[in-house]
C-alpha cells in the first residue's frame, strides 16, 4: 500500500518557484487500475515520479508499506525500484545502444522472459523485433517495447505516462486491456489524457486541476472495500531480478555497444591520445636523462674499464715563504690539475677503496718509428700529432685488476715496454719503419720484439708485449676523414680522443720495475710530476661511487707548500674522465638543457592530456546521461552505474595504451637516431623503458578514471528523473 499525505512538490526556476502539487492525499491498494488525468501541467507526471521514488516531494511524506522514504536508505530505494516498480516512461526512454531483447534483459532474468514472459511478448508482438535496436522500430512498436519492459520486470506497481500516446486506437485497446489484466494482480497506476478509454477501463479515476486533486471517482474507504471483495484480489508473484553475473554481462555489452558509436569521434580520440602519450614518453625520457647513470650504461655497453682521474685543490694561504710570488693570508686558492704527491695518491685509493696507478707526465712522446704511410696521410682531423701521454709502472697484477689481455710478455728490463692499444693501433695503420722500409702491422706478434724511438729521446725501447686494452680501432680510425656537413660529429669525435689522448689506458708506455726505480725515482726523471691517476672500473660498486666523486668536494686534512706559499686544504674535487665521459658531456649540455625544458613541456602535454580526456569522457558521458537515469529508474545501484563506463574507460585505454607504446617504442628510437644521426655518440642517450610503459599506463589510467568517475559522480548525484531530462 501507497500513502500520500500532504504532498507538495516545487521547482525552482530562475530564483522563481512553480508549484507542481500541492496537498495531496491519496491512498492507492494492492492492486486495481487507477488513473491520472487532467489538463497538460497539472501534476499528474510529477505525482507519477514520486510515486516511482524517482523525484521526492518537497513537503510531506510518502509511505510504502508504512515505511516513509524520506527515512530510507539509499540501498532500500534502489531494492524499491528494482523489485517493486515498473515504468512506462512517456518519451519511453528505451536504451538506444541495446536491442530490444537487451532492454528487456536489463530488468528480467534470462531464463523467465524466455519461458514465463513468452505469452506477453506475442501478444504484444515483441518476439518479431527482439533482435532489432529501437532506432529501427516505428513509434508504435518502440511504445511496445517500453510497455513490456515495464511487464515483464513483474513489479508490484506499474506506473504508465501515456503508454498509448503513440499508438493507433486498435493497438491502444490492446495495451489497455493487457494493463486491466495485470492489475488484477498488480497495482497499475496510469496517466491519460484519453478520457473515455481510461474511464472505460479504470477501477478509479483520480483529476488534478493545478496540481491539486480535484475528483476522485471512488472514495477510499468504497475503493479498498471493492478491492477486498475482488474475486481477482492476490498478492502478485514478482519476477527475479536479472542474477548479478547477468546485471555485468549486461552493462559490458552495453559499453562494448557504445563503443561502437561515433566511430570518427573514437578515431579522432585515439590519434590524439596515441600523439599526446607519445609526446610524454619522449619528454619523459629525455627529462629521466641523468649523467651519472648513463656514463655507468655507457661504460658497460662500450666495455670501457678505467678512468683518469684529476684533482682540484681548495683552500687558502696560511703562510707565506721567503720567495713568494704573491698572496696574503687567508687568500683562497684554487688550483686545477693540481698534481699528485704520495700522500695524495694513498689518502685517494683510501676513499675509493681501489689500488690506483699513476701517469707519469715525463715527456710527450712523439712516436718515432710510424710506416711511411703517415707521410702520404696529409690531413687528419683527430691526431694533431702522434704521441704518447706519460709512462705507467707496469706491475704484476695490472692486467688482472683492469681485466685486459696482454699479448707478449710483461717488462723486465730498463728499457722494455708494452704498449696499449691505441700506440698499437697506430702502427697497424701507417705500419712500422725500420729505417729502411715501412712493415705492415696486422696482429701484436708482428710488432713485439721491435724497437722503437721516440723524438727528442736518446733511449731506444724494446716492445715485449701488446695489452689488449679494449681500444675503439673502428672508431678512432686516424685515416678518417669527416664532411663540412659532420661538424657536430667531428666535435664528438675529437672531445672523446681528446680524453684518450691526454691520458688514458689506451695513450701510455707501460715500463718495467727496473725503469721506475731507476729513471723514474731515483735518476733522470726525479720527481717526474703525476697530473692524472688511472682507476679500474671492475667493481660496479666502486665505479658508481667514483662517478658520485665527480659532483661532490671532499674535505681534507693537511698543507701544501706551494710557491713557496703554505696553503691549507678546505677541499679537493676529483674530475673522472675517459672516452665514456667526453662522449657523455658532448650529449650532456645539450640534454641538460633538453630536460630543463622538456620538464615544463611535460606539465604542458600533461595538462593537454588530462582536458582532452576530461572532455572526451564528459561528451561520451553526456551523450548518454538519459540511459543512466533510465537504469536507475530500474533500480541499478550508483555503483552498478559507474561499471558500463569503467568497463568502456577500460577498454578504450587499452587500446590507447597499445597503440601509444607501439608508436612510443618505435619514436623514441627515431629521435635517437636522428640525435645521433647528428652527433653520432658512443651510447643511447634515451631509451624506451619499462618507465615509460609504465608513465603511459598509469597516466592513461589515471586520465580516464578521473575524466570518467568525476562527471559521472556528479552526475549520479541528481534523481533519476533529473537525469533522464537533462539526457533529452
Amino acid at each position: 500500500m501507497i500513502e500520500l499525505k500532504n504532498i507538495c512538490k516545487e521547482y525552482v526556476s530562475r530564483k522563481k518557484k512553480m508549484r507542481a502539487l500541492h496537498n495531496v492525499n491519496l491512498t492507492l491498494g494492492e492492486n486495481g487500475l487507477v488513473c491520472l488525468v487532467g489538463e497538460s501541467g497539472c501534476g499528474k507526471t510529477t505525482l507519477l515520479n514520486l510515486l516511482g521514488t524517482l523525484d521526492s516531494p518537497s513537503y510531506g511524506d510518502i509511505l510504502i508499506d508504512g515505511k516513509s522514504i524520506i527515512k530510507m536508505r539509499e540501498s532500500e530505494i534502489n531494492a524499491y525500484r528494482a523489485t517493486q516498480i515498473g515504468f512506462i516512461f512517456q518519451d519511453l526512454n528505451l536504451i538506444e545502444d541495446l536491442t530490444v531483447r537487451d532492454n528487456l534483459l536489463l530488468v528480467c532474468n534470462k531464463d523467465e522472459l524466455e519461458s514465463k514472459h513468452r505469452a506477453t511478448l506475442q501478444k504484444l508482438k515483441i518476439d518479431e523485433f527482439a533482435d532489432k535496436l529501437p532506432k529501427e522500430l516505428s513509434g508504435g512498436q518502440r511504445q511496445r517495447v517500453a510497455i513490456a519492459r515495464a511487464i515483464v520486470k513483474g513489479s508490484r506497481v506499474l506506473l504508465c505516462d501515456e503508454p498509448t500516446g503513440s499508438l493507433d486506437p486498435d493497438n491502444a485497446v490492446i495495451i489497455f486491456e493487457t494493463l486491466k489484466e495485470i492489475s488484477h494482480e498488480r497495482l497499475v497506476v496510469v496517466v491519460s489524457h484519453d478520457i473515455a478509454t481510461a474511464s472505460k477501463y479504470a477501477d478509479r479515476m483520480i483529476r488534478l486541476h493545478n496540481g491539486e486533486v480535484q475528483s476522485d471517482t471512488a472514495s477510499e474507504q468504497e475503493y479498498s472495500k471493492e478491492q477486498e471483495n475482488a474475486p481477482y484480489a492476490q498478492t502478485a508473484e514478482v519476477s527475479s531480478r536479472p542474477k548479478a553475473k547477468q546485471r555485468l554481462r549486461g552493462l559490458f555489452g552495453l559499453s562494448v555497444r557504445y563503443l561502437k558509436c561515433k566511430p570518427a569521434r573514437l578515431t579522432i580520440m585515439a590519434v590524439i591520445s596515441v600523439l599526446i602519450f607519445t609526446l610524454l614518453s619522449i619528454v619523459s625520457a629525455v627529462s629521466s636523462y641523468d649523467r651519472n647513470s648513463m656514463i655507468r650504461r655507457a661504460m658497460d655497453k662500450n666495455d670501457v674499464r678505467y678512468f683518469t682521474v684529476e684533482q682540484t685543490f681548495n683552500g687558502r694561504i696560511v703562510a707565506l715563504g721567503e720567495n713568494a710570488l704573491g698572496g696574503e693570508i687567508g687568500q683562497k686558492v684554487h688550483y686545477p690539475m693540481h698534481p699528485w704527491s704520495r700522500e695524495d695518491i694513498g689518502w685517494f685509493s683510501e676513499i675509493a677503496q681501489c689500488t690506483v696507478d699513476p701517469i707519469y707526465n715525463q715527456y710527450v712522446w712523439q712516436l718515432d718509428n710510424l710506416g711511411e704511410k703517415e707521410k702520404d696521410y696529409t690531413v687528419t682531423y683527430l691526431y694533431d700529432n702522434m704521441q704518447n701521454a706519460g709512462v705507467v709502472h707496469y706491475t704484476s697484477d695490472f692486467a688482472a685488476r683492469y681485466g685486459f689481455t696482454l699479448y707478449g710478455s710483461a717488462p723486465e728490463k730498463e728499457f722494455d715496454i708494452v704498449l696499449g692499444g691505441h700506440a698499437f693501433n697506430l702502427f697497424k695503420t701507417f705500419g712500422y719503419h725500420n729505417g729502411e722500409q715501412t712493415i705492415d702491422i696486422r696482429e701484436p706478434a708482428d710488432l713485439i720484439g721491435r724497437t722503437i724511438k721516440v723524438k727528442d729521446y736518446e733511449s731506444i725501447f724494446t716492445v715485449t708485449g701488446i695489452l689488449d686494452t679494449r681500444f675503439n680501432a673502428e672508431r678512432y680510425d686516424p685515416t678518417r676523414k669527416f664532411k663540412d656537413s659532420e661538424r657536430l660529429k667531428l666535435r664528438t669525435y675529437t672531445k672523446e680522443f681528446n680524453a684518450i689522448e691526454k691520458g688514458s689506458v689506451h695513450n701510455v708506455f707501460y715500463v718495467s720495475d727496473a725503469y721506475y726505480t731507476d729513471i723514474l725515482l731515483n735518476g733522470a726523471f726525479l720527481g717526474a710530476p703525476v697530473y692524472r691517476v688511472l682507476v679500474p672500473t671492475l667493481n660496479k660498486k666502486i665505479t658508481s661511487q667514483l662517478i658520485s666523486f665527480d659532483n661532490d668536494r671532499l674535505l681534507r686534512d693537511g698543507t701544501y707548500l706551494d710557491f713557496n706559499n703554505e696553503c691549507a686544504y678546505e677541499s679537493v674535487q676529483f674530475g673522472f674522465n675517459n672516452e665514456v665521459v667526453a662522449a657523455v658531456e658532448r650529449a650532456d649540455a645539450v640534454f641538460s638543457a633538453l630536460a630543463k625544458y622538456m620538464r615544463y613541456v611535460f606539465i604542458g602535454v600533461a595538462v593537454i592530456a588530462v582536458l582532452v580526456v576530461y572532455l572526451y569522457f564528459s561528451a561520451l558521458l553526456n551523450s548518454r546521461e538519459k540511459d543512466v537515469g533510465v537504469l536507475r529508474t530500474n533500480g541499478y545501484t550508483k555503483g552498478e552505474m559507474v561499471l558500463p563506463f569503467i568497463f568502456e574507460a577500460l577498454i578504450l585505454s587499452a587500446g590507447f595504451i597499445v597503440l601509444s607504446v607501439i608508436v612510443s617504442a618505435i619514436a623514441i628510437p627515431v629521435f635517437v637516431k636522428l640525435f645521433n644521426a647528428q652527433y653520432s655518440l658512443l651510447f643511447t642517450p634515451i631509451s624506451f623503458t619499462f618507465a615509460q610503459v609504465g608513465l603511459i599506463v598509469g597516466v592513461q589510467l589515471l586520465f580516464a578514471a578521473v575524466g570518467i568517475l568525476l562527471p559521472l559522480l556528479l552526475l549520479l548525484r541528481k534523481k533519476p528523473m533529473q537525469i533522464i531530462n537533462a539526457g533529452k
